[in-house]
């Protein structure tokens, strides 16, 4: 169920069928919705302030976030690119 909801956040989605998967993640799996949750957390952080280290989330969100941020190429192994906030 978690690859679903990553290809929907993916894509996009805005059917609605997201919010009806993260619900049954929530209520069934929570070790997967555990993940989700890291993972969407993270995606919105690296939306305002840029990519930076995959290493640098390990303090903060678990590994098999990382590695879905790593596959957006929304966290590098490399140098961080980190935006400065905008004034």
């Amino acid at each position: 169920m978690l690859d679903s909801v990553v290809r929907l956040i993916r894509s996009d989605d805005s059917s609605g069928q997201i919010n009806n998967d993260v619900e049954w993640l929530s209520g069934h799996c929570t070790a997967e919705y555990d993940v989700f949750a890291d993972y969407q957390s993270a995606r919105g952080t690296t939306g305002v302030a840029g990519t930076n280290t995959c290493e640098s989330w390990t303090r903060y969100i678990g590994s098999d976030a990382i590695a879905l941020l790593r596959e957006d190429g929304l966290c590098t192994d490399g140098h961080a690119n980190i935006q400065p906030a905008a004034t």
